[in-house]
């Protein structure tokens, strides 16, 4: 009998995808960082069923995949919430659970926040690209999950602690600092253009948030030579709209830079869905001008 434990995907669910920490020393090269949209909820999950930090878990996007697992297993939910069954009955979020061999996981939509995640206890077999397993557009995309896709975990175990870690998702204005090109494109209208309530648009992805501004950024900087962007870059596009780039962003990019998420925020962004609102916030000490 096989020791390993097999989960298989009869339904996929938006976009559910394996994710790890990134790959974090390869932007260089061109390769954006990717990884957890949502690190923190990542790391709890892994840390309720006894995982390495290092350790793979399932990233789901607003609608959450269905699974038949082999084998028990301790399994743990983090993230958004999102209501989760377990051969029908519904199961908490936020703890440990065991499944028993032959079970199946299914899930309905999120009812606040955007991404969720599920760790299972255990080691994956799973296939890296530069150390991670998470997905680059059109060039690793194994870990996309579709229908009917089996993935193998060994050495699961099914001996849980009466642990639980609660992950509320954290509601506040997204703090800021000035890009680069901020005082090239006029401080006072930046300012006055971040304060304004931003809809996050239905074409957002692990890309970048796509915001539906109550009105344009009129100016006369359309482009720059291509430079560096990392996650939580916020680029002015030609048609005065806003970008805010994530974990799967480009390396480089050559629209101007005007602002960038303070780092702690970033994480969060991973719980925008589109039609949700986000509003910006500039740190204290920063300097106001034109306001």
């Amino acid at each position: 009998m096989a020791k390993h434990l097999e989960i298989s995907f009869s339904k996929a669910g938006i976009y559910t995808s394996l994710q790890d920490q990134g790959r974090n020393a390869y932007q260089h090269f061109g390769v954006p960082n990717g990884g957890a949209m949502d690190i923190p909820a990542f790391n709890r999950a892994n840390a309720l069923v006894g995982n390495a930090a290092d350790e793979p878990a399932i990233e789901i996007t607003l609608t959450g995949p269905e699974i038949y697992f082999s084998k028990s297993c301790q399994i743990a939910i983090t993230g958004a919430e999102i209501k989760a069954y377990l051969n029908g009955l519904e199961i908490a979020n936020h703890t440990k659970h065991v499944i028993p061999a032959k079970s199946v996981l299914t899930f309905s939509n999120m009812t606040k926040g955007a991404r969720a995640y599920l760790a299972i206890n255990g080691t994956w077999n799973v296939e890296k690209w530069l150390g991670s397993v998470s997905p680059v557009k059109n060039i690793f995309e194994n870990h996309i999950i579709k229908k009917a896709r089996v993935i193998k975990i060994l050495h699961p175990t099914s001996n849980p602690l009466p642990l639980t870690l609660k992950s509320p998702i954290i509601n506040h204005k997204i703090r800021w600092l000035p890009g680069p090109e901020y005082d090239k494109v006029g401080a006072g209208k930046v300012n006055r253009f971040l304060k304004q309530g931003q809809k996050v648009m239905n074409d957002s992805n692990r890309m970048g948030l796509r915001l539906a501004c109550q009105e344009s950024l009129d100016t006369n900087v359309k482009e720059i030579i291509s430079s560096a962007v990392i996650p939580g870059t916020i680029q002015l596009l030609p048609n005065g709209q806003i970008v805010l780039l994530l974990k799967d962003a480009q390396t480089i990019g050559g629209y101007p830079r005007i602002a960038v998420v303070y780092s702690d925020d970033i994480d969060m962004l991973a719980q925008y869905k589109p039609g949700d609102y986000l509003y910006f916030e500039a740190k204290n000490w920063l300097d106001q001008r034109g306001v």
